[in-house]
């Protein structure tokens, strides 16, 4: 291609090594890569050699790509628009952005989280939820020109509370939460055709899991066929009804144990 050649104007040491200059191009340069070229010529005409440098116009903020929410092995997927987990949970928020990327976060309601880069274009961070409610979670990233995309919505979340173990039946104890009941979760193992203790172990998560001093618990479970059973000393065993999971979801239901 012919180059076009433009005038600058010295913008501060004239006559003196090195100088200054500036260039008034007459279009505004779209975002890409150009070679720019360099060239000086004195009074009777005479022209210097060419020095010639790549230059990057880059005005666009960093482009979000897919993300996940995931616990080990497990990956939640949104109801609707909107991802459901239980208060208290801790997730994995891992988000796809483009390499030239130089920091990003994720904000949560108010919360702020600073996202690291994990592996190639890949940044995450580790959330716990411990509020109520539906919020909105989005995310702000900068490149090293500094461009930026601030509060960018990419989903939303809705913490609901735990379930809860209670003690049935009438009398003083009648409603009373009940803590360090075993709840284990069962699925249905199509081989075999009976339900079987699920392998929490293969997840990073533990089954059985005791209620907390209030009774409260709750699973994580991947997509299946389950029931839950609980049992403590002084108490029926409980054994809930089935349910079937699609996808992947937290599990926490009121259970409460006759005496």
């Amino acid at each position: 291609e012919i180059p076009h050649w433009y005038k600058a104007v010295i913008t501060s040491g004239y006559l003196v090594t090195p100088a200054t200059f500036r260039v008034l191009h007459p279009t505004r340069l779209t975002d890409g890569i150009y070679d720019i070229s360099f060239r000086a010529v004195d009074r009777a005409g005479n022209l210097s050699g060419v020095s010639r440098e790549r230059i990057i116009v880059d005005t666009t903020p960093p482009r979000l790509g897919s993300f996940t929410l995931t616990r080990g092995p497990i990956t939640l997927y949104p109801i609707g628009d909107t991802y459901r987990i239980l208060k208290g949970s801790a997730l994995r928020f891992t988000i796809s952005l483009e390499p030239d990327a130089t920091e990003a976060a994720l904000s949560v309601g108010t919360r702020v989280q600073p996202l690291t880069r994990e592996r190639g274009n890949l940044w995450g961070a580790d959330m716990v939820f411990p509020g109520f409610g539906p919020t909105m979670f989005s995310i702000s990233a900068a490149d090293g020109l500094g461009n930026r995309i601030d509060g960018k919505a990419v989903g939303n979340i809705a913490v609901d509370p735990l379930g809860r173990v209670r003690a049935a039946g009438e009398g003083g104890k009648a409603g009373e939460p009940l803590g360090a009941v075993k709840v284990t979760a069962l699925v249905f193992d199509s081989d075999s055709g009976r339900f079987t203790p699920w392998d929490g172990g293969a997840y990073g998560a533990a089954n059985p899991i005791p209620s907390d001093a209030d009774g409260r618990y709750g699973f994580l479970l991947p997509a299946g066929r389950y029931y839950l059973a609980a049992g403590e000393r002084g108490y029926t065993r409980l054994r809930s009804s089935e349910f079937t999971l699609a996808e992947a979801g937290f599990v926490s239901f009121d259970l409460r144990l006759e005496p």
